[in-house]
């Protein structure tokens, strides 16, 4: 059994469907072709889910089982999105300043990882690239792709920010403001070529809305991910 977990970048292609012109999921992504390669596979994976909600309903999951899953697949989202928020309003407790949302980011995302320790786990930065630290600190955590935009795009430059899920507090200081205009500045540049330039890589593997991996990139990743259990 795998269990696949994370936010929208874990449930596959996303776009606008022909049939009723309605934004969904279009193809499992890695869910599917792990299936067609003959494991049998569970997908906790949800669009906007924080990496909270996913461990919780790891733990539960993985608690109800008859044995421990062979593989967990876990695709990292912002951590931001574990801090609770009403609609069109900032969430209480966000970071005002560039070190205090720095440091905010890693001790969500430990909260999390300190969770599992008990699970192996193989992770993906999706929505959040995986930090550097988390291969010293997390030896269950065999991190497969960093920075899955990065790894499919490599002349690209880094995000942290490609799929934010929550509004920017007041009064944060000009270098916090300047940190996230730069990365605003570099999703907006990922969508614009993936949606003017067809030519692109960042239109081959996050067409048709992109924002997501497409198939094609869920394809590649299975592939990469196949190589990787067989090695081990």
């Amino acid at each position: 059994m795998i269990i696949v977990m994370g936010d929208s970048w874990g449930c596959g292609e996303w776009g606008l469907d022909p049939a009723d012109n309605q934004y969904r999921i279009l193809h499992k992504g890695i869910s599917l072709y792990m299936q067609e390669a003959g494991y049998q596979v569970f997908s906790l994976a949800q669009g906007g889910s924080s990496n909270k909600k996913q461990v919780d309903q790891l733990l539960k999951t993985a608690a109800s089982m008859d044995r421990p899953p062979d593989h967990i697949i876990w695709f990292l989202t912002d951590p931001f999105r574990d801090i609770l928020q009403k609609s069109g309003q900032v969430p209480q407790g966000m970071s005002t300043t560039l070190p205090e949302y720095q440091a905010q980011r890693e001790h969500l995302l430990r909260e999390q990882f300190n969770r599992i320790r008990s699970l192996e786990v193989l992770l993906i930065g999706g929505a959040c690239p995986v930090p550097a630290w988390v291969r010293d600190e997390y030896p269950n955590i065999k991190i497969v792709v960093p920075d899955l935009r990065c790894w499919l795009l490599p002349d690209v430059e880094p995000c942290d920010l490609i799929n934010r899920a929550w509004i920017y507090p007041d009064r944060a200081d000009y270098a916090l403001i300047d940190y996230w205009k730069d990365q605003n500045d570099i999703s907006k540049k990922h969508l614009d070529i993936a949606e003017c330039s067809v030519e692109s890589d960042n239109h081959k593997f996050f067409w048709p809305d992109g924002l997501h991996p497409n198939r094609l990139a869920h394809r590649m990743l299975t592939d990469y991910l196949l190589q990787t259990l067989l090695n081990k």
